[in-house]
């Protein structure tokens, strides 16, 4: 197994779903805009995706911002969950206009 580095990676989990402070996604999105509707029904391909993602990345920790699209946030947690990542999702409170964190076990 690669090594990996104790660095938290901010990410979205697609890109540019949504407006958000560029410090909340500094190392990207999990899905990039080339997701294909076939792709996204498709719980084994967006997990692979998600899985060889988090893998370039090598990371330890995630925050994840998220938004939308239960299908692909499952497959990322599982892939988190094969790879040993712990994860904190990023929520936002639309009424405060900020992000609140939930630790996912």
């Amino acid at each position: 197994m690669q090594e990996l580095t104790s660095k938290i990676h901010h990410m979205e989990l697609f890109y540019k779903r949504h407006e958000c402070d560029p410090i909340l996604i500094a190392d990207g999105a999990i899905f990039d805009e080339s997701l294909t509707q076939t792709q996204i029904l498709n719980p084994d391909i967006i997990y692979n995706m998600a899985l060889q993602r988090l893998t370039d990345k090598k990371c330890q920790s995630l925050h994840l911002v998220i938004s939308g699209l239960t299908v692909a946030l499952v497959a990322t947690l599982n892939a988190c969950k094969t790879l040993g990542i712990q994860v904190t999702l990023l929520h936002f409170d639309r009424k405060r206009k900020e992000y609140y964190p939930q630790q996912v076990m």
